[in-house]
């Protein structure tokens, strides 16, 4: 406060300095002109003339006079736009130096602004989580509220969101683990539903932890649409969970429990299913790729398609899984490892199965009709009694593969090695190509379909 005086009061002195300067130099230039106008004009027309002769200078003197007071005139002021320019090029650059140190005290005073405003965010959102914290110890409303105020808390700093994934999944954890019986926490349920919105549309940051839910016990649980990828739900209980159209990207479900849950459209990309529990699981339409189902048991699993979606296991792995019963109709199975898988009774119809390696798998009854498993390995599996009709197993390798009652009527055998097969099963109608001799027992017919001997 104190130094507002002298400023105001040195800014008038410069104010009044400016003004005698500029009075200064119109009186100098005032000066000037008249000297111009007057001797000066007189000295120059003076020595213009005196070469003549007193009676001819006499008639010349005014029209001398008055054009050499023209072209001093000129010369005046094209002098005087000249320092006219200069003095406005001076202070053009004094008001822009001007200018930049007003721009550059805005900024910093700006940015001093923010700083303050960050650090009183910062602590109201330190002072937020600590009360939303300390509510998740009270009643079951309470507790719920305090979710729903953790979850404020990570939408409006991207800063805490980490931490509040951390508190959440920690609470779900807690609570899930002390349930009684079959009733399902409102609290656990809100807790799981903060979760899932909060990593919706989210991309991972590098080396972000997985999200911990180990062993939660999250059965029954509606949560349809949720984002869980990188979750570790490894030893979970999700069993009769919806999960309809949830996303699990990556996530680590080993030895999880999905009796009976729904996941109808769900979104699996590179997920780990080892040793899962699928008995009943509604997988219709989901999407599988590269994921890893190794030892899998899922009798009566349903895999089929969903809203003209095929489920999608491209590359996935199902060595030594239980699918017994299982349907995967129309399903993408290209490239997938389901070497000893058993896949009794599954419906395969129309699988997309090109260069899969079912080596010693056991499709005992299985239903096979209109599949691809062109190029497939299929070395030492068991096919009795399957029914493989109108199916492409071009270029497959079948050899020791047990086709006890196995039906091939229409199937595609180009290049197919048949006489390493074991058992007999019926080739009526399956096609070959000309150059590939017959198995045993039977020829070909002009039409270059199969028939007994």
């Amino acid at each position: 406060m104190s130094s507002s005086p002298p400023s105001r009061g040195r800014r008038f002195l410069e104010g009044v300095a400016e003004w005698a300067v500029i009075l200064l130099v119109l009186a100098l230039a005032g000066s000037v002109f008249v000297v111009l106008m007057g001797p000066v004009t007189e000295l120059l027309v003076a020595h213009d003339l005196a070469h003549l002769v007193e009676a001819e200078r006499e008639k010349r003197l005014i029209v001398a006079r008055k054009e050499t007071r023209s072209g001093l005139v000129q010369i005046f002021t094209a002098l005087m736009a000249v320092g006219a320019f200069l003095y406005t090029v001076k202070s053009f650059g004094l008001g822009r130096r001007t200018l930049e140190n007003t721009v550059e005290q805005t900024g910093n005073q700006h940015k001093a602004a923010l700083e303050t405003l960050r650090q009183s965010e910062s602590a109201q959102m330190t002072d937020r989580f600590a009360r939303a914290v300390e509510q998740l110890a009270g009643q079951v409303e309470q507790r719920i509220g305090a979710i729903h105020a953790l979850e404020r808390i990570a939408v409006d700093s991207a800063r805490d969101r980490g931490a509040v994934l951390d508190v959440v999944a920690a609470y779900a954890r807690r609570v899930s683990r002390s349930r009684a019986g079959d009733e399902i926490p409102e609290d656990l349920q809100a807790a799981m539903g903060a979760l899932g919105r909060l990593r919706a549309g989210q991309e991972p940051e590098a080396g972000e932890p997985l999200l911990n839910l180990r062993g939660a016990n999250l059965s029954g649980l509606a949560l349809p649409g949720a984002d869980l990828s990188r979750a570790d739900l490894t030893a979970a209980d999700l069993t009769g969970a919806d999960l309809s159209r949830a996303r699990l990207a990556e996530s680590v479900l080993d030895g999880v429990v999905l009796d009976g849950a729904v996941l109808a459209l769900a979104v699996l990309p590179g997920v780990s299913l080892r040793g899962a529990s699928l008995a009943g699981t509604r997988l219709r339409g989901a999407a599988l790729p590269r994921a890893d189902l190794t030892g899998v048991r899922g009798p009566g699993a349903d895999l089929g398609p969903a809203e003209g979606r095929p489920a999608d296991l491209d590359g996935a792995v199902l060595a030594e899984a239980s699918l017994r019963g299982a349907d995967l109709t129309g399903a993408r199975l290209t490239s997938v490892n389901a070497r000893d898988a058993d896949l009794t009774d599954a419906v395969l119809n129309g699988v997309r199965a090109a260069s899969s390696a079912l080596g010693d798998a056991t499709l005992t009854a299985a239903s096979a009709l209109g599949a691809d498993f062109t190029k497939a390995d299929l070395t030492g599996a068991t096919l009795t009694n399957a029914d493989l009709s109108d199916a492409v197993l071009a270029s497959a390798r079948l050899a020791d593969a047990r086709l006890n009652g196995t039906r091939l009527t229409g199937t595609v055998l180009n290049g197919v090695a048949l006489g390493s097969v074991r058992g007999s099963p019926d080739f009526t109608g399956a096609h070959t190509r000309p150059d590939d001799p017959p198995p045993p027992g039977w020829h070909r017919t002009p039409s270059g379909a199969l028939a007994r001997l």
